[in-house]
């Protein structure tokens, strides 16, 4: 049975992928509300951690009915991964309100982004203004010497800082998100498939089918973590909010929102960490896989990065097409090459652009 080894491990992989993104952060917020129910708490005053797990049913029938009830919440929320992580992203300009909040939580950002493009131009015009004075330095007082010293001291430790926090941003301040996690996953957007004039998001889900097993398993691993910590986040954060309104009257039970609030901050720092592991991935898989992609759209391989650019440049303008006939336009007039059929097209074979050129060997 060569097929059961597979199996096996797809299984595996499926059921680990459950538990980690949707059971276990389902069942965080399940006991919290579970424990504040059947301790009354939210009518009650005065409860102590012994009252509220003092209620906690251990018969047989309670325990198969919280389980139920954890893996129903699992089985609901797992098609809302990607919203929860687009959520902690910074997407909210669905509403008026949203937006509005979006573009406040923004503006830290965007004084940091100014601050690393300062901080790299002070680093360059601090080395120049040395290399410049280097040899009027020994004339000068000690006090300017010193002035000196501080002034490239300081912007160094600022450089070094800009350095650091670079590939954290995307490449414009227009760009920026409002969430350091949105930030994060928006330069690894423009990274990996973008220098290559492929639309990373779109070109994505096409490219993942070309990957080799181990590059797949790690991908997904990657994703799998991403998407486990955001939806911690989210479910330890509900859960806080939960325990803030049962306990609030109960001060001996504050060290639980406490606990879940340090717990949501912990996971959402894991999700940052663990979308740069994703975004290092995702720009790996175009590296490696961009021709792959290619290839299996059965057109003719570049020679050159300008031909590069060509195929990615129509290929982004025919995917972001939502009408057929645009589509149809867009793609009309390219040529396709069988690799196992038939011959490589000749480069005057394919139609002339609206101005009249040839565009070469693709499209």
């Amino acid at each position: 049975m060569p097929w059961l080894g597979p199996l096996l491990t797809a299984g595996s992989a499926a059921i680990g992928r459950l538990v980690a993104v949707n059971l276990a952060p389902s069942a965080i917020l399940a006991v919290t509300v579970w424990l504040a129910v059947r301790a009354d708490a939210f009518t009650s005053t005065n409860l102590r951690p012994g009252d509220v797990f003092a209620s906690f049913p251990l018969d047989a029938g309670g325990v198969l009915i919280f389980v139920l009830l954890v893996f129903g919440l699992a089985i609901l929320l797992q098609p809302f991964d990607i919203h929860a992580v687009r959520l902690l992203e910074g997407y909210w300009s669905g509403t008026r309100l949203g937006a509005a909040v979006a573009n406040v939580a923004a503006v830290r950002h965007r004084r940091r982004f100014q601050f690393i493009e300062d901080g790299l131009d002070a680093a360059d015009k601090s080395v120049e203004d040395a290399l410049v004075g280097d040899s009027d330095l020994p004339g000068l007082p000690i006090e300017e010497q010193a002035r000196r010293h501080r002034d490239w001291s300081e912007a160094k430790r600022k450089a070094g800082l800009a350095r650091r926090w670079r590939p954290l941003y995307p490449p414009s301040k227009d760009e920026v998100m409002p969430t350091m996690l949105g930030n994060v996953l928006r330069a690894a957007e423009r990274r990996a498939g973008e220098r290559y004039h492929l639309p990373t998001v779109e070109s994505l889900p096409r490219l993942h089918q070309h990957f080799s097993d181990r590059m797949a398993a790690a991908y997904n691993a990657a994703v799998d973590a991403l998407d486990a910590a955001a939806m911690m986040t989210l479910s330890t954060a509900l859960a806080c909010v939960v325990s803030v309104v049962a306990y609030f009257d109960d001060a001996a039970m504050y060290w639980l929102p406490i606990g879940l609030g340090v717990a949501s901050l912990l996971s959402y720092r894991g999700a940052i960490v663990a979308a740069a592991q994703h975004g290092l991935f995702m720009e790996t898989a175009f590296d490696l896989h961009r021709f792959d992609l290619i290839k299996a759209l059965h057109l003719d391989l570049p020679r050159d990065a300008d031909e590069e650019r060509t195929i990615g440049e129509r290929l982004h303008e025919f995917w972001k097409c939502v009408d057929v006939d645009d589509a149809r336009d867009e793609w009309e007039g390219v040529k396709y090459w069988h690799y196992d059929e038939t011959l490589r097209p000749a480069e005057n074979s394919y139609p002339p652009d609206d101005k009249g050129a040839s565009p070469g060997r693709y499209l």
